[in-house]
């Protein structure tokens, strides 16, 4: 097996935020070529576990490295950050921004132009104030910029959030090239079984499970590939009690494989039934209401 350089160590992190404890021990790694999907329901310490990881929210002990060193001396030359955040000059125009940070980053705008401005969509907009941009428009424009610097490592906190659907593949293999290694926040689950390599799931600032690939992911937690989706109130025959389930709502989800014969157990039952392929949601539901 190839072994890879670790570029990110995070281990036993915690924040406490006023007295309150945001992040609870988290450790994983990232490694050369790795794209990790931070995964979470909203509110579960995504973005305060980016801004710890880059020291924008402080810890209690030094637990994160970056490139080998503590990220309390980490160098912004070497990495790119994109967040909902991201500082562009508001009274310049989107064409304006991008020139500064070329020349703030040593960049061929030319040549940053000709790589970049059709991916994102940059040539109808150039010439427009950065306060005058649409949401989209805005982190298009910010997310554009980070990737620009061509850093090996790349932290992108919901990189694609009200980005149009038709143009994410684009902006997404912008960020392959190079070799670049990834760790990146995203609420479209389903989306990273095509385009992550390992997963990192966390509920209420902690693990909920260790960093692991997609695969891994997908088929070793809950092995069987369907669910069925029945009312609460319905009493499940004894033999399908030892299936993997979890309960949303009034609704029990239970995962079968082809040849159990759950469906026809529970037909004489209820008629309020779907059947369904399991999905990156259900996997981390189950791992939350373990």
């Amino acid at each position: 097996m190839e072994n890879k350089t670790e570029l990110l160590k995070v281990k036993n992190l915690s924040v406490f935020i006023n007295q309150k404890q945001i992040l609870k021990n988290i450790s994983f790694t990232l490694n050369q070529g790795d794209a990790v999907a931070l995964i979470g329901v909203n509110g579960s310490g995504k973005s305060t576990l980016m801004s710890a990881i880059l020291d924008f929210v402080q810890s209690k002990e030094d637990c994160v490295e970056i490139f080998g060193q503590s990220n309390k001396k980490l160098s912004f030359h070497e990495i790119a950050f994109f967040n909902n955040s991201t500082n562009l000059f508001s009274l310049l125009t989107v064409e304006e921004n991008i020139k500064y940070f070329c020349l703030l980053s040593g960049l061929d705008f030319k040549k940053i132009k000709i790589a970049y401005f059709d991916t994102f969509d940059i040539e109808q907009v150039k010439k427009t104030m950065v306060a005058n941009l649409s949401t989209g428009e805005l982190r298009r424009v910010g997310l554009m910029i980070a990737l620009m610097k061509d850093a090996k490592l790349l932290f992108l906190d919901e990189p694609f959030a009200n980005m149009d659907p038709t143009k994410l593949d684009k902006m997404w293999n912008s960020t392959q090239n190079g070799n670049k290694s990834i760790l990146y926040s995203t609420q479209d689950w389903e989306g990273i079984v095509d385009k992550a390599t390992h997963v990192v799931a966390i509920y209420a600032g902690k693990l909920l499970h260790e960093k692991c690939t997609v695969e891994q992911f997908m088929t070793k937690i809950i092995p069987q590939n369907k669910k069925i989706v029945v009312p609460e109130s319905i009493k499940i025959p004894e033999q399908f009690l030892a299936f993997p389930s979890y309960l949303e709502g009034n609704f029990r989800h239970i995962f079968f494989d082809e040849q159990d014969s759950i469906v026809n157990g529970i037909l004489p039952l209820t008629t309020n039934f779907s059947v369904k392929e399991k999905s990156v949601k259900d996997i981390y539901f189950y791992l939350m209401c373990k």
